[in-house]
């Protein structure tokens, strides 16, 4: 029996990453401009839950013009904070 193999479309991972460009859209913009050396993370809230997402990467989403090429990498780095 063959299984079909759907696409993955990220439709939560993209909302949440709308919404933390939503909210750091000038931290984001200027990390273009000046990358830092270090790992520097963006804490968004969505759906009654934090996140922590790299600068590096939400800044990557924002240019990628296909968006969901870049999906699998930047879903490795998001964190779900507890409490």
């Amino acid at each position: 029996m063959k299984r079909v193999k759907h696409k993955t479309h990220y439709i939560h991972l993209k909302r949440i990453l709308n919404e933390a460009l939503k909210i750091h859209n000038q931290t984001v913009n200027e990390y273009k401009l000046f990358p830092y050396r270090d790992l520097t993370f963006v804490e968004v809230i969505f759906q009654k839950r934090k996140y922590h997402i790299p600068l590096k990467y939400l800044a990557l989403y924002d240019e990628h013009p296909h968006k969901n090429e870049v999906m699998p990498l930047i879903q490795d780095y998001i964190c779900t904070v507890r409490g």
